[in-house]
């Protein structure tokens, strides 16, 4: 197909106008769509800092179990959920047959022999 290109006067004197809105109107529709991808973008960016900072939280829970299970060794009897959540120490009381945490309240039923 060769190109072709046309005489002024075999053309309608609003074909300029009627191609200058159409490109407008394709312009103007990339650009909201950019505005949109900007958008999303901005928000896709905030849940990875999102997600930086909850695989962070649990990289230190899994450091704090090491050294948990250090200090179980150990014989101390510190509830799991406030050193590993929240890196607090906290010295679990006996009640009969239940170890209960006095910060988180937390028990460990059958753990405790009397």
């Amino acid at each position: 197909m060769t190109e072709q290109t046309l005489a002024p006067s075999t053309v309608s004197h609003e074909a300029p106008s009627v191609l200058r809105d159409d490109a407008r109107r394709r312009a103007e529709g990339a650009a909201a769509r950019e505005r949109e991808l900007r958008a999303e973008q901005a928000e896709l960016r905030a849940r990875v800092r999102e997600i930086d900072v909850e695989a962070g939280a649990l990289t230190i829970r899994s450091d704090r179990l090491l050294a948990y299970l250090t200090r179980l060794q150990e014989g101390r009897l510190d509830c799991p959920r406030c050193w590993i959540e929240d890196g607090e120490v906290a010295l679990l009381t006996y009640r009969p047959e239940v170890l209960t945490c006095p910060r988180c309240a937390a028990s460990f039923g059958g753990t405790a022999t009397g």
